[in-house]
């Protein structure tokens, strides 16, 4: 899951004094969003979901998009919180910072709110939690949250990463297997090869792999199947003519 470097989403059982360290994943990815299964409500976490641009929360929890900082900087984050129902009594933002606690809080219902952060001395690891719960009712809760963070680095940090640089939720959320897929097969190719394959070969070695992986009910998880489909992938690379002759 990327937001820049990201990880996202996740419940907090307590809405009043957000804890940090109660931050788990939602399980189930969709194809769009996280949440807790294949079909709204799920048992477990009912309506709790996340996709790019929003989500909604579930009964007794908030749904968290987490951001790890890259790089030691200066931060701002400009966002909008709308929610678009009349019915029920609207959700509640929240952003937290590892370090410094709660920075902001904004409720809205039927409208919408801006969220901003002036800009604040981050460092490397830090995470921010953009936290969002249903208030006294998860009715008619789905809400849109666009978030962006801009850094500037520090001196020693632009050495690395240049100048400032932007991280948009909306464009960072990822579905963790299909880019886990991807960025093995991107690896073995570098290792075997000396080079990254063509979007042709990452389209076919990647959608092979995941249909190999979907097949797989012999393995424990999904990660045990990919390390599985990843070995045959090596194998089969280690044999090829370009890894054999050298031109």
């Amino acid at each position: 899951m990327e937001f820049g470097s990201t990880e996202f989403g996740s419940m907090d059982a307590s809405l009043e004094a957000y804890d940090a360290q109660r931050f788990e994943p939602l399980p189930h990815w969709t194809g769009t969003s996280w949440q807790g299964g294949a079909a709204l409500p799920d048992p477990t976490l009912d309506w709790a979901f996340l996709h790019a641009v929003g989500g909604h929360p579930g009964t007794g929890r908030a749904v968290v998009r987490r951001f790890v900082v890259p790089f030691d900087g200066h931060w701002t984050l400009q966002g909008t919180l709308r929610h678009d129902n009349s019915n029920g009594d609207g959700v509640r933002g929240r952003v937290f910072v590892s370090r410094l606690g709660m920075l902001t809080d904004v409720s809205v219902a039927n409208g919408e709110t801006t969220s901003t952060v002036e800009p604040i001395e981050l460092h490397a690891g830090e995470f921010v939690d953009l936290v969002v719960d249903g208030r006294a009712s998860v009715t008619s809760d789905t809400f849109y949250w666009n978030v962006t963070l801009a850094g500037t680095p520090s001196e020693t940090a632009a050495e690395t990463y240049g100048g400032p640089r932007e991280f948009s939720s909306a464009a960072g959320l990822r579905g963790p297997e299909a880019g886990a897929v991807d960025r093995r097969v991107v690896a073995a190719w570098r290792l075997t090869l000396l080079r990254d394959p063509d979007s042709s070969e990452l389209e076919a070695v990647a959608g092979w792999m995941n249909e190999v992986v979907s097949l797989d009910r012999q393995a424990s998880d999904r990660a045990a199947a990919i390390e599985q489909a990843l070995e045959s992938l090596c194998q089969t690379l280690l044999g090829s003519n370009e890894f054999l002759y050298v031109e």
